[in-house]
């Protein structure tokens, strides 16, 4: 194979990688906005009177992946203060200005806008509520001025109360049903309540997919013509047939390896940060696995053809 023909489909696919790094990208750009407009809480969010120990001793709800539980809390002035708990602290998507987001449970940190009254002690930065200094490890806020500016989230459950209270309970599964109706209500605001969804963004995320997966098809279809001949030669010359397919892979996974590193080059270039790894490189091993096994499906059919005859 042409070493011309194997930086050819490389820009092609890296073309496709940087395609799907910007729409990963638009993706989570706009859920931290729906996030922000929202008062952090997503569009499943469920308002319910209950308590803590109740909520995490119903197993429909405790074992919700990426469960959050909100309690607002009182405040002496303009800030919105909410103690906080999350099943998965690894998979949140609110809008940080700056800094990180919460690592464990009960982290004894806090998560602030940016008007908010802090202190500093030792260069680090604190956010005192009822005597207890939490630290402040980032600030919310993706526009300017910002929903969240004074906005205060602390990661601690000693904050929710034994008695029953207002409570905000939200993930993507939850089922407003489990509770009954009068126990429970839904209060969307922001982005979601003025026009309920982002109409554009499944329009891009389709179409974007659509193209990506038509064009990895045609690359891998391309390709597989690139190494039909010389493929031919060695089922002639007798080549079993394992060792023909894996000199085949190997070129792909070349064209996939010079693709990547093009983009990893790109990134570091024009100094992108990436918001969502995981979701990025679970594309690209799909997009990836899809590659490999279009030129797979290929090859086995023209194997089969080639088992009744061998034309050059």
């Amino acid at each position: 194979m042409k070493k011309s023909s194997i930086l050819i489909a490389s820009l092609i696919i890296f073309a496709l990688y940087i395609l799907t790094f910007f729409v990963t990208e638009y993706q989570s750009q706009q859920t931290k906005l729906a996030f922000e407009s929202n008062d952090l809480y997503s569009s499943k969010h469920v308002f319910i009177n209950s308590t803590f120990e109740e909520i995490m001793g119903n197993k429909k709800i405790k074992n919700i992946s990426d469960l959050s539980i909100f309690i607002p809390l009182e405040s002496n002035n303009e800030e919105k203060i909410k103690g906080y708990y999350s099943n998965n602290y690894s998979k949140n998507q609110f809008p940080l200005r700056n800094g990180r987001f919460f690592l464990t449970k009960n982290s004894k940190e806090a998560i602030v806008g940016k008007n908010v009254t802090t202190t500093i002690n030792n260069a680090d930065k604190y956010y005192q509520f009822n005597g207890v200094n939490y630290r402040v490890v980032g600030t919310l806020g993706l526009i300017n001025p910002s929903f969240l500016d004074y906005t205060v989230l602390i990661n601690d459950t000693s904050l929710f109360s034994n008695n029953k209270s207002n409570l905000v309970i939200d993930g993507s599964t939850i089922d407003p049903s489990i509770y009954n109706r009068k126990q429970n209500y839904q209060k969307n605001i922001g982005i979601d309540r003025k026009i309920d969804s982002d109409f554009f963004s499944p329009i891009i995320y389709s179409l974007s997919g659509i193209i990506i997966i038509i064009s990895t098809i045609l690359v891998a279809y391309i390709q597989f013509l690139e190494l039909k001949k010389e493929d031919l030669i060695k089922f002639i010359l007798g080549e079993a047939t394992i060792s023909r397919y894996l000199s085949s892979i190997k070129y792909l996974v070349c064209i996939c390896i010079l693709s990547f590193s093009l983009v990893l080059v790109f990134l570091v270039l024009t100094n992108s940060a990436i918001s969502n790894y995981s979701l990025l490189f679970e594309l690209l091993l799909i997009q990836f696995i899809l590659f490999l096994a279009t030129f797979s499906i290929l090859f086995c059919k023209e194997e089969r053809k080639m088992l009744f005859g061998t034309h050059l």
